[in-house]
C-alpha cells in the first residue's frame, strides 16, 4: 500500500484554519443571540432644539436656579505644544558689498 503521508493531517489536530473558522462561527452566533430584540428598547433621540415640559419635585426646587440663556457662537482656540526653531535649510548665505540685513522684495 502506497500512502503519501505528507498530505495527511495528523489525527486530533484541527489546525489554524479550523480554529479560525470555529472562532468566527462562535462570534457570529453570539452576535445573533445578542440581537434578538427581546431587551428593552432605547427611546428615540429627540430634537435638542425643541422645548419640553417636565416636573421637578418640590424638595429639589430649592436647589434649582433658573437662568435665561441665548445661543451664541463660541470662539475656537487651538493650542499646541512645540518649539520654534531656526530652519537652516531655508536660508541662503548672502555676500554683498553693503552691510545690513537682506530682505526679499
Amino acid at each position: 500500500m502506497n500512502i503519501n503521508t505528507s498530505m495527511r493531517v495528523p489525527e486530533g489536530r484541527i489546525g489554524w484554519r479550523g480554529l479560525a473558522g470555529a472562532i468566527a462561527a462562535s462570534v457570529a452566533l453570539l452576535a445573533l443571540i445578542g440581537c434578538d430584540g427581546s431587551g428593552s428598547q432605547a427611546p428615540a433621540t429627540k430634537n435638542s432644539n425643541g422645548a419640553e415640559l417636565f416636573a421637578i419635585p418640590a424638595e429639589q426646587m430649592s436647589h434649582v436656579q433658573l437662568v435665561t440663556v441665548q445661543p451664541a457662537n463660541l470662539q475656537r482656540t487651538l493650542r499646541l505644544t512645540g518649539a520654534v526653531a531656526y530652519n537652516n535649510f531655508r536660508t541662503t548665505p548672502v555676500i554683498s558689498q553693503a552691510s545690513g540685513p537682506v530682505s526679499r522684495s
